[in-house]
């Protein structure tokens, strides 16, 4: 089968053309080789949140792979079958859980067989979307199309340190459904999540009651405060 060229520096050429790459290639079952990946960022090429997300998705579909290692701006992928079963990943420093389940996620959900996948690392990153829009916005929408997923926050966790835990089941439906989100809905209630680890209660407080007084400017706001999650950071 032809390999795919792709050039990693094009768009924003960041980590995301990777993790589509990644989980396109594995169902569609079509090699692909990336050349200048994140060459333009600070610190190009591979780093640990992507190449847990590259060694991932190999597990996942036993792919044969060459430069996948740190710092490296040059990838060949080349998938076989995907497993569906019970997987556990890591990121070290922190890196982004939801990132890593990005790669990872529909190739597992489009099975019929269901799976068990673990991603410990961080679950609040810098310029990544939290463990919350991922199981709340983003896991309720893919549900809407006909897969089955349940994503269960286990442990908060945040950058650098990491130590977060998200647990997601996943598998596909009998049939995948089109959907409409075309007309725009009026908000009608906004939430404020207050999430601290190994943080002191009082500043945790004092911030709460700032966000308060601002949000009783507004209109149809309502601050809530959770319990503080198990984690590090």
């Amino acid at each position: 089968m032809e390999t795919l060229k792709i050039d990693g520096s094009i768009g924003h050429g960041g980590g995301q053309i990777l993790r589509s790459a990644l989980a396109l290639s594995a169902i569609l079952g079509k090699p692909f080789e990336m050349h200048s990946i994140r060459k333009d960022r600070n610190q190009s090429g591979l780093r640990r949140q992507h190449l847990c997300g590259v060694l991932a998705t190999a597990e996942i579909c036993g792919a044969k792979l060459e430069g996948a290692e740190l710092g490296s701006e040059d990838l060949l992928f080349i998938p076989k079958k995907i497993k569906a079963g019970t997987y556990q990943f890591a990121v070290d420093t922190g890196g982004s859980v939801s990132l890593v389940l990005q790669s990872v996620l529909l190739p597992l959900a489009v099975q019929k067989m269901k799976s068990h996948i673990s991603v410990a690392g961080g679950t609040y990153t810098p310029q990544a979307p939290t463990a919350e829009f991922f199981a709340e916005t983003l896991v309720p929408r893919m549900n809407q199309m006909g897969y089955s997923i349940q994503a269960e926050i286990a442990r908060a966790g945040f950058f650098r340190i990491g130590g977060g835990l998200v647990k997601v089941d996943c598998c596909r439906k009998d049939t995948f459904m089109p959907v409409y989100w075309m007309n725009k809905e009026t908000p009608r209630k906004c939430f404020i999540q207050i999430v601290t680890t190994q943080f002191p209660e009082k500043t945790t407080l004092k911030i709460a009651k700032l966000i308060r007084e601002e949000l009783s400017k507004m209109r149809n706001m309502i601050p809530c405060q959770l319990p503080r999650p198990k984690g590090r950071g």
